[in-house]
């Protein structure tokens, strides 16, 4: 990403909201390889201040992080400007990237906050028909609002190419809700030739899976993707940050193999553009690939992740059974007080 700029802070009220939110909107330029760019306007939250309630309830029904755009959608985003950017004979070289080769290729956004990453997406064409889900109603009313904009300025570029249009809108979406699950996928164009099933070709998640997600609802988000995504070729790219040391990457490898996916690794180096040192702090953000599988292939393939050599997830074995070792007493024993400390302790 070559530069952001801030072009205008303004208070933002939500229909409704139980939130002040201070909105700010915010360009994006990001940079592929062979001179491609993309640029992008988005209205993110930049202060928020509950009347109602906190941006997070403690029983966790409530969740408006979305409104801020978090570290993982930019490396997502850059995958896809990548991925665009070369021509078809050229994109084995970045890993997967040839999924965006296939006509109409839908896709589904987990959690999508204020929407950036399926904008991206759209406006590099990776997807054809792409739906934003939240279950947030103050992240689904920003999204639709930097979905709208997105559309007014794409209907006068279209105009421009002879580039194909792009269908793209934001439903609400609650982690394992099947009734709502279903009622997206049958508003899919097309369902698979052999089994009229309806699946998405591709799900995306950026920053998603944190400290406070525990294993239930990972399990749910894990659930909800196999139903949706195609089982024979789908892909789930998950942009990570791991916050709590190994906590997190454990949680996630059990639920992968619980609910049968195999966890890769998209290297940086084969997305990153040369000399690109201009994007926005990272926070250690790993592109995860996650394909379905049986339980068995799952744990299988993820068996040596968290060994100290592991490219994805480096030592955090050693680093979970150092924090399971019991502490010795004797090591933790107070010094015995000497004649100076009785004298210094009676002053």
């Amino acid at each position: 990403m070559s530069h952001v700029e801030y072009n205008s802070c303004f208070l933002f009220q939500m229909e409704e909201s139980q939130l002040e939110v201070d909105y700010c909107e915010e360009k994006y330029s990001y940079r592929g390889f062979l001179g491609y760019t993309v640029d992008v306007d988005v209205h993110v939250g930049v202060t928020v201040r509950a009347r109602g309630r906190p941006l997070v309830s403690s029983d966790g029904s409530l969740d408006s992080t979305g409104i801020m755009l978090w570290p993982a959608s930019h490396l997502l985003c850059q995958y896809f400007v990548s991925c665009a950017s070369l021509p078809a004979e050229d994109k084995m070289k970045i890993p997967m990237a040839h999924f965006f080769c296939k006509p109409k290729v839908t896709m589904l956004e987990m959690g999508c906050g204020c929407g950036i990453s399926s904008v991206v997406a759209a406006a590099t064409n990776c997807a054809s028909y792409i739906i934003c889900t939240d279950t947030d109603p103050d992240a689904l009313a920003l999204c639709q609002k930097n979905l709208s904009s997105f559309l007014i300025k794409n209907s006068g570029e279209q105009k421009k190419s002879a580039q194909e249009k792009v269908h793209i809108r934001s439903e609400r979406l609650a982690w394992g809700n099947l009734e709502e699950m279903d009622c997206i996928l049958s508003s899919l164009p097309s369902g698979n030739e052999e089994t009229s099933r309806f699946f998405f070709d591709i799900v995306i998640g950026a920053d998603i899976v944190y400290p406070s997600t525990s294993g239930p609802t990972l399990n749910l988000l894990l659930q909800s993707v196999k139903h949706m995504l195609n089982p024979i070729e789908g892909v789930f790219f998950l942009s990570f940050i791991s916050r709590d040391g190994f906590r997190s990457s454990l949680r996630l490898i059990q639920s992968c193999n619980d609910n049968g996916f195999k966890i890769d690794l998209i290297d940086q180096s084969s997305f990153f553009p040369p000399l690109l040192s201009d994007l926005p702090p990272l926070m250690g953000a790993k592109l995860l690939c996650l394909r379905p599988c049986s339980k068995t292939e799952a744990i299988k393939k993820n068996e040596s992740l968290g060994v100290d050599d592991c490219t994805i997830f480096p030592g955090i074995k050693t680093a979970q059974l150092h924090s399971l070792e019991d502490t010795s007493e004797e090591e933790w024993d107070a010094p015995p007080v000497t004649e100076d400390d009785k004298e210094y302790m009676q002053l």
